[in-house]
């Protein structure tokens, strides 16, 4: 090997000779080995050479690069794009997935993936995040393939990895050992030297000269391992920070660590003065500590949105042709399946057997079973604990709700809301001022004749003590437990402005169908009309996601053949639904849309209707559909009532109907708002919006894509249509209106946690500050109240995953 010499882009020894270059930023650097010249190589190339300058950290060795390129491989198999490739929208060719990416370590890392990605032809949105090590890539297959994509990453020296791969899941379980055992040996050698320290704190000066050599030796031998292994992660973060010309919370905590235990080493050395190598050892312990917890709640998220994105089935059992057992992702809508008892809903569909239980705790955290009635929505990744049943596929598992929860957890986990962009400044202006303030503390010291017992001990202190740690993790620590905890209990945000937004929310609109109502629990009378007539309507209406759909497709019928020959099915947004039979167009919908060339006139059985099937334009049924409130409704509309919202309901429905609903949850009925179109309700939030509003929007049909899109704060319920899924910055998976609540909740309370994260941050820093520059507060006093600082503000993060 090459003496001194190490790899520009690796950090690895260069060996003894390798002759290898690249000029970066008119500077020939060295390569270890023919793979790292390539590499850096194409960096230069792609015009971000100026990531080897904002880097905090070496990149990825060749040799594990080229270990770990049969993974990247399997992203261009057929069987694996058609699993976890989702579209990005039912109307354009974009497609989008989430992957793992060894070696993304640091912003640097993530700027260089977005900018040598976003040149490639066909990328439209590239989002790396450095902390959760995922990328989001949203491009079109007609120009490039994901296999190109990971072979375009690959040559910038990253190896693409599926979610939950074998080589990521034991990278991090080494990395978690690694973890466990730098603060097993910090914790052990605190312990050690505590009781070494001890006859010293108690005798003083009294103690007989040799023990105290003594002990002092085997302090420093015990500590020794806790500078070159445990505390080795601050001391390289402060290392890399500063060779980029910036500050972190690490440098202060080197500085600190470094001049007690060199101060140590010469007054055990002379045997004048003090040591501090308890305090050196405490700190270390408590603050790998703390970073323990905050690594066990990021891991929580982490797990949760993992095993969402991994839980279906991998295989169905499809009844309808072609039969047979099939892979879950290759189920379409329309397909027929059965579930035995025990296995897992492999998609999103209706059941068409007799009733059932499912058991969906680990999606939203519901603790009982829930009974599902015929014809109604079985969410896919549930597990069925009655007898066997048969269910028709509604959407593609890359469509369903898991995939779609899924995408929004990941998209929250790799943003960073506004505040705690902020409060990473904040500490960075805070390091330079605790740098600033040791510098003058010394010198005023020295120049007042202070000897080196007096002003040392204070200058340790003061750079323990105000360590920004605290500062730093307030917010991070609370986001990612705040996502945690909605996750777990199936509530998916889809950015981190979503829950600062709904802190602000003025107004509330509700959907009233499949919203404030229950249409499991709706009522179906047909007032007029044949047997035949509800049987079209019946297997029409299974066709449709609306909640009123769902409720007449749940009506009895013979057996019939159709449903099979029922063709051209449409989804009409607002109005209803329509198909072909052989005897002409079939629609089922409003009164309007029913009659569409008022070939049938208004009589008064009509106005007892609010659903209508008509068959070539002639009106041949009616059906009345009685909504019931949801139980958890009226609650949840008082308590925000409570909280000084206005609360709307904005509904398509007759207006008696409205009104009816709106006296039962207490509604203003100048507050409800009857015989709305989407375009009403898109034009009715706009119209709030424009006098100052911040309005929430909380629904789940098709007909609400577009009043989602123009609120500020969107919410799609639990079954909602897939273009609500999409629309929404918040997706409930929890039934009821239970998940809107605990957003809120969820909201309110990480702001909560937050402000007194930043509150206890800057109070401690205020007091500790003037007695650590006073010398009242020894070294080891300073240490544990820095860590514990940093803990308690961690542990109080964590109270929000209770």
């Amino acid at each position: 090997m090459t003496p001194g010499l190490s790899c520009f882009h690796c950090g690895e020894p260069v060996p003894k000779g390798i002759n290898l270059t690249v000029e970066i930023d008119h500077i020939k650097q060295p390569m270890c080995c023919i793979g790292c010249q390539s590499v850096a190589q194409t960096i230069v190339n792609a015009g971000a050479a100026a990531f080897y300058q904002q880097r905090t950290t070496t990149g990825l060795e060749f040799e594990r690069l080229e270990a770990l390129k049969p993974w990247a491989d399997m992203l261009g198999e057929a069987d694996w794009v058609e699993r976890h490739v989702r579209p990005v929208s039912a109307t354009d060719s974009l497609v989008e997935t989430t992957l793992s990416i060894e070696g993304l370590r640091c912003g640097a890392c993530a700027w260089l993936i977005e900018k040598a990605l976003g040149q490639t032809p066909g990328v439209q949105l590239v989002r790396a995040n450095a902390s959760t090590e995922r990328l989001m890539i949203q491009w079109n297959p007609a120009t490039v393939s994901l296999a190109q994509i990971a072979q375009r990453i690959s040559a910038i020296g990253y190896a693409v990895l599926p979610i939950s791969s074998a080589p990521l899941e034991e990278r991090r379980r080494q990395d978690d050992r690694t973890a466990l055992r730098r603060l097993f040996v910090a914790g052990l050698s605190a312990a050690q030297i505590m009781m070494y320290a001890y006859p010293e704190y108690l005798e003083g000066d009294s103690l007989d000269n040799d023990i105290r050599t003594l002990m002092r030796t085997a302090s420093m031998a015990i500590t020794v391992p806790v500078m070159v292994y445990s505390a080795t992660p601050f001391f390289d973060s402060a290392r890399r920070a500063i060779a980029q010309g910036r500050l972190n919370m690490d440098v202060p905590v080197s500085l600190g660590l470094w001049i007690a235990f060199i101060s140590s080493m010469w007054a055990w050395w002379t045997g004048t003065g003090e040591v501090y190598f308890d305090s050196v050892s405490m700190f270390v312990f408590l603050l790998l500590g703390g970073r323990w917890i905050e690594r066990r709640v990021r891991a929580k998220a982490s797990a949760q949105r993992e095993r969402i994105a991994t839980a279906l089935p991998a295989l169905a059992q499809r009844i309808s042709a072609p039969a047979g057992i099939v892979p879950a992702w290759r189920l379409i809508p329309g397909d027929r399946i059965c579930v035995k008892s025990g296995e897992r809903i492999p998609a999103d569909g209706l059941l068409e057997s007799a009733e059932t239980d499912i058991d969906a705790s680990w999606i939203n955290g519901e603790s009982l079973p829930r009974r599902i009635q015929p014809g109604s929505r079985l969410p896919e990744g549930a597990i069925n604990l009655g007898p066997e049943i048969t269910m028709q596929v509604e959407v593609r598992v890359s469509e369903g709700t898991l995939a779609r929860l899924s995408q929004l957890a990941e998209a929250a986990a790799a943003d960073r809301p506004q505040w705690i962009e902020w409060a990473d400044r904040l500490g960075a202006r805070f390091t330079a001022a605790i740098l600033i303030i040791s510098v003058l503390l010394t010198l005023i010291f020295m120049m007042n004749g202070a000897a080196t017992a007096v002003w040392l001990p204070a200058l340790i202190s003061v750079l323990v003590v105000t360590c920004p740690c605290a500062l730093s993790l307030a917010g991070p620590t609370a986001y990612a437990a705040a996502l945690a905890k909605l996750l777990e209990r199936g509530v998916a945000v889809s950015n981190a402005t979503s829950l600062e937004r709904l802190l602000n929310v003025t107004d509330v609109v509700f959907d009233k169908t499949g919203t404030l109502t229950d249409p499991a629990t709706s009522r179906v009378d047909m007032v007029f009309g044949t047997s035949p007539d509800q049987e079209i309507a019946c297997n029409l209406a299974k066709s449709s996601t609306h909640p009123l759909a769902l409720a007449i497709s749940r009506l009895p019928q013979p057996a019939s053949t159709e449903q099979s020959t029922m063709t051209q099915i449409t989804q009409h947004a607002g109005l209803g639904i329509s198909g072909r039979l052989r005897a002409g167009e079939v629609r089922l919908g409003s009164f309007h849309f029913a009659n569409m060339h008022e070939a049938s006139m208004h009589d008064s059985r009509h106005d007892a209707c609010n659903v209508f099937l008509s068959i070539d334009g002639s009106i041949r049924a009616g059906f009345l559909i009685t909504d019931t409130p949801r139980p958890d409704a009226q609650g949840l509309i008082q308590q925000l009532q409570q909280q000084g919202k206005r609360i709307w309901c904005a509904s398509g429905d007759r207006r008696n109907r409205v009104d009816a609903l709106a006296v039962a949850l207490g509604l203003e009925q100048s507050h409800a708002l009857a015989e709305q179109t989407p375009a009403m309700k898109q034009s009715f939030v706009a119209k709030r919006q424009s006098e100052g509003a911040i309005v929430a929007m909380i629904g789940d049909g098709h007909n609400d894509a577009p009043v989602l899109a123009q609120a500020d704060v969107s919410i799609a319920m639990q079954g909602a249509a897939p273009l609500a899924q999409q629309k929404a910055d918040i997706y409930c998976l929890t039934p009821g209106l239970g998940g809107v609540a605990l957003a809120m909740d969820t909201a309110r309370r990480s702001r909560i946690i937050l402000r007194q994260n930043l509150g206890w941050a800057v109070l401690y820093n205020l007091v500790a500050i003037p007695f650590a520059a006073a010398g009242l507060i020894t070294p080891l006093v300073a240490s544990i109240g820095m860590a514990a600082s940093s803990l308690l503000v961690v542990l109080n993060s964590s109270r929000l995953l209770r």
